[in-house]
């Protein structure tokens, strides 16, 4: 049979899968209902893909709240892609996640006031799928 080469291409079809994305803090030194604590804001994990991933990207979002007062500042998403190993494992320095939250340090929890930080990973492949991860945390050096 006649088969060319523009017949296979038109048989494959992008896959719908997104991309999986595993990912914790390095250091977690206990837990407060839904905050992990830390003393070492560092991300570690992986990310993978039945096809190939093009994106991936990190954002901070900073809660304050003082009594009744609550306030939220988020970054822009920014590209950590060039933190993803062969193998799709990742390490994010805690440097890079303040650089990433416009130079911001990490703040503890201080008396009358409550610090909270969230985490977002956002993963997308080849064929458009995206992903995102969450880590809700609070700085406790």
């Amino acid at each position: 049979s006649d088969v060319c080469s523009s017949d296979l291409f038109w048989d494959q079809k992008p896959e719908d899968d997104p991309p999986v994305v595993a990912a914790t803090l390095e250091v977690i030194d206990g837990q407060s209902g839904d905050f992990l604590l830390t003393s070492s804001p560092s991300v570690v994990g992986r990310v993978t893909d039945l096809g190939r991933v093009t994106s991936f990207q990190l954002q901070i979002r900073t809660t304050k709240t003082t009594g009744t007062n609550v306030t939220e500042t988020t970054s822009k998403f920014s590209s950590v892609y060039r933190y993803i190993e062969p193998n799709g494992t990742f390490t994010i320095e805690r440097a890079k996640l303040e650089q990433i939250n416009d130079n911001t340090p990490f703040e503890t929890t201080q008396t009358g006031t409550v610090v909270t930080y969230r985490i977002v990973l956002r993963a997308i492949d080849e064929d458009g799928n995206g992903t995102l991860q969450s880590i809700d945390f609070k700085y406790q050096p």
